[in-house]
């Protein structure tokens, strides 16, 4: 468990997707994602 906390405090994650979110009038897509490791999770804007 060290060796993980150690990894992500290097910003050594590891990133899977966790979800997103579509509103049909824009387009853009927010894709959710979630380090598999400690839980920190970050959004990304990506174009329909």
């Amino acid at each position: 468990m060290v060796v993980i906390s150690i990894l992500c405090k290097l910003g050594l994650h590891k990133w899977r997707k966790a979800g997103s979110f579509s509103n049909f009038s824009s387009n853009v897509r927010d894709q959710r994602y979630e380090c598999a490791r400690c839980g920190k999770r970050k959004t990304k804007v990506e174009a329909k």
